[in-house]
């Protein structure tokens, strides 16, 4: 990267296509958050997507966001607990004391 005479900064694009070549020949990167919560796809594999809200985000920090949001938690279906009931207290109660 260089500077214009400006002072900003200049992309140089020959080095980053270099770069991707180089990244694409190691067979591309894949973060922890790809792995846990969504997948990777499109022609450049530049994508991670939320299969349940059928979003596609550039990068894992919009992908944890929306993980958090209220539209995801409410598309995701939530396991549910069991009832609270006086026998299960007791069984609760007995394991315990066991």
């Amino acid at each position: 990267m260089s500077t214009n005479q400006y002072g900003r900064r200049t992309w140089d694009v020959d080095e980053y296509a270099q770069r991707k070549r180089v990244k694409e020949a190691r067979g591309g990167f894949v973060s922890s958050v790809h792995q846990e919560t969504g997948t990777l796809f499109g022609s450049d594999q530049s994508w991670f997507v939320c299969e349940p809200c059928r979003r596609r985000f550039k990068d894992t920090q919009a992908l944890a966001v929306h993980c958090s949001s209220r539209q995801h938690l409410e598309n995701v279906p939530r396991e549910e607990e069991p009832a609270i009931t006086l026998a299960n207290v007791v069984a609760f109660v007995k394991s315990i004391k066991e």
